[in-house]
């Protein structure tokens, strides 16, 4: 499992999926990975899941994330908390998946 962290200083034109998806393509961590995408200008986020993790991280999730995440603590000028924090809402929407498969085996 790997999460990566992406800031890009400006997108100009380019959307924030289409930068995670080239750069997933390229760097390829891996089919169970998550990249958030910080754009600084114009301020905008992304979260891209690999094909393992997709189901998981659908678009209202991942949309979720960031706007109820990692936005507030972008608005608030608190750039690293927000990449922490994003993490963090990675992490335990894995946790409560691995949780619900051991509860189903038992």
């Amino acid at each position: 499992m790997r999460l990566v962290a992406l800031t890009v200083a400006d997108a100009k034109t380019e959307e924030p999926k289409s930068i995670a998806v080239n750069i997933l393509n390229d760097a390829n961590p891996g089919p169970r990975s998550v990249m958030l995408v910080v754009v600084m200008k114009p301020r905008k986020l992304f979260l891209q899941p690999g094909t393992s993790l997709a189901p998981l991280f659908d678009e209202p999730t991942s949309s979720g994330i960031c706007a109820n995440t990692v936005a507030p603590q972008m608005r608030a000028g608190k750039f690293k908390a927000a990449i922490e924090a994003g993490f963090e809402a990675i992490v335990k929407r894995l946790a409560a998946r691995c949780r619900r498969r051991r509860s189903a085996t038992r």
